[in-house]
């Protein structure tokens, strides 16, 4: 297990400058391709003499693939684990940074211990706050290490497997040789979230809120939205009137406008737009109602009958990102929230759907590079729309927090 210190040591840049020289190296390699075809086959050169050349030719090409595919494969493991390494780095600073308030240091092994001896006539409250921050630091460093201990040994597995030659190198051309090293080198990024991140269909289907029998809202019109959804609404009602459901209604317009107008407006549809939008909305949702609600609410939003598992497990995600931008930064003004947010997007925190429909950290794709799964701009195979086997999370029981 990799200790504190080693962490600390990491360079996340030179990480990334190892990343993209490999990925340079890799597309000079993918882009000879047509040349070397050419010479493989000349046209005017017949007999015993050419059969030979392109069979060694032919050989070269298989071994051109085979290196394609484990450059390939180191650099996707390489890449993610320079976001990983910047993560850590940041909350290693977060740790730290708690640990000097409270007059704690975290050795290079990863003990937490106090800087001074406590007075004996210290106050009771003072030592059992201190205790409760320095059991907070524990567990902290605890998490920080193994997500290190386990980034080390996926990346050292990657080049274990690119040494020993059991990189797939399949595909049609040298590039479906490189993505498809890549996506067995991605650490298991899009699998790993499917799995985490999903909800099956709302089993009361969808429905309209406002319904015809509650009449008229200020500036709110009738939405489908899941069964559950239109129920938690009419439980904000209940608890916090007409008010508090167009203050929600204004949370989710503001978020769709801010995320249609960042990033220039490129990825509106799971992409970086679309990341931003989830998480602000989530943020301000429980800035406004509370962590707990805005997750049961958030989470009933993407039981429509419609959706397809992987934005569900973007935007399901994403939303657990607004949330802890949220709770982080109690007292952020809505501008402020607003630039955390975007500044999550950029540094990798967030994810997104690329061009292979496969999610990515949102650092790891071209903003405007991303591929949208409405309908009418691709067509999602349908057997990839079961959402059967995913759970149902429990019936909402968390009340909207009253800020007033």
């Amino acid at each position: 297990m990799v200790s504190w210190a080693d962490v600390k040591r990491w360079d996340p840049a030179a990480i990334g400058s190892v990343a993209d020289g490999l990925r340079n190296d890799r597309d000079v390699l993918v882009g000879v391709e047509q040349e070397v075809a050419d010479a493989a086959a000349p046209s005017d050169w017949v007999g015993d003499a050419a059969q030979a050349a392109g069979n060694q030719l032919r050989r070269y090409v298989s071994r051109l693939e085979r290196r394609v595919a484990e450059m390939s494969a180191v650099f996707a493991g390489t890449a993610e684990a320079e976001t990983a390494a910047e993560s850590l780095k940041r909350a290693i600073g977060d740790a730290e940074e708690l640990a000097q308030r409270y007059e704690f240091r975290i050795t290079d092994a990863g003990e937490v211990v106090p800087l001074a001896e406590s007075s004996p006539s210290t106050p009771f409250a003072v030592l059992d706050h201190r205790s409760m921050i320095k059991f907070q630091l524990e567990a902290q460093v605890g998490q920080i290490l193994n997500a290190a201990s386990e980034l080390d040994s996926g990346l050292a597995a990657t080049l274990r497997q690119a040494a020993n030659g059991q990189i797939d190198a399949e595909g049609e051309s040298l590039a479906e040789v490189a993505e498809a090293a890549e996506e067995q080198a991605d650490g298991g990024l899009h699998e790993e979230l499917l799995e985490q991140y999903n909800v099956a269909p709302d089993p009361d289907g969808m429905t309209m809120f406002p319904p015809e029998w509650m009449g008229w809202i200020p500036k709110v019109n009738p939405t489908q939205m899941t069964a559950t959804e239109a129920r938690m609404l009419e439980n904000l009602m209940v608890h916090e009137g007409v008010y508090g459901v167009y203050e929600a209604y204004e949370i989710y317009r503001d978020s769709l406008h801010q995320g249609e107008t960042v990033f220039d407006g490129a990825g509106v549809t799971d992409g970086h737009g679309d990341a931003f939008r989830h998480a602000y909305w989530n943020a301000q949702l429980t800035q406004r109602f509370g962590e707990e609600w805005t997750e049961e609410f958030a989470t009933a939003h993407e039981g429509s009958d419609y959706s397809h598992p992987t934005p569900i497990a973007m935007d399901l995600h994403n939303n657990e990102v607004g949330r802890r931008i949220a709770v982080e930064n109690p007292d952020a003004s809505q501008e402020e929230l607003r630039e955390l947010v975007e500044q999550a997007v950029r540094d990798g925190e967030m994810v997104v759907i690329d061009q292979n429909e496969r999610l990515q950290y949102s650092d790891q794709v071209d903003i405007g590079d991303t591929r949208p799964t409405r309908e009418e701009d691709l067509e999602w195979p349908a057997d990839e729309i079961d959402r059967d086997g995913h759970g149902r999370p429990p019936e909402p029981e968390a009340y909207p927090e009253n800020r007033y």
